[in-house]
């Protein structure tokens, strides 16, 4: 096959490309979501990579600390029974996807330290890309050999 014909057959694919970055997402969710709550456990750090808002109450932040002292005195992991971190679902939008929580209070997660509060860092972001390059390269291919 030569470069005009595989360019060719790259537009004629069955699966679009963006198609084929859902599926992989879709296929890893668990792992993605998993690298959300390891910034959030390990770090403390939103998907901009800055620390979450501290804790006002000292008291709460110090029991805090001593239960996981990795992200910092202060710092919340939003982590305490897991009800919330067991709750992250994923959903793919095109070639992007979002993490929320389906518990009742994540809106107040949300509006306490924002938006970026379930996105994936940079350096999350590029341990994602090493988790579904592998099963987007084989889902090429399979679209290249029909």
């Amino acid at each position: 096959m030569n470069i005009s014909q595989l360019v060719k057959k790259l537009k004629a694919m069955e699966m679009g490309l963006v198609s084929i970055l859902a599926a992989a997402m879709e296929k890893h969710k668990e792992e993605l979501i998993f690298l959300n709550q390891q910034q959030l456990y390990e770090r403390g750090t939103d998907g901009e990579g800055k620390k979450l808002k501290r804790y006002k109450n000292k008291s709460y932040a110090k029991k805090k600390h001593r239960l996981n002292p990795l992200p910092g005195l202060g710092v919340p992991d939003l982590f305490l029974k897991g009800n919330l971190l067991d709750s992250m679902t994923l959903k793919t939008q095109g070639e992007s996807f979002n993490i929320n929580s389906s518990l009742y209070y994540a809106k107040y997660i949300f509006k306490n330290y924002g938006e970026q509060v379930f996105k994936l860092t940079k350096g999350s972001k590029r341990q994602g890309w090493k988790i579904i390059k592998p099963t987007v390269l084989k889902l090429i291919k399979q679209q290249l050999t029909k």
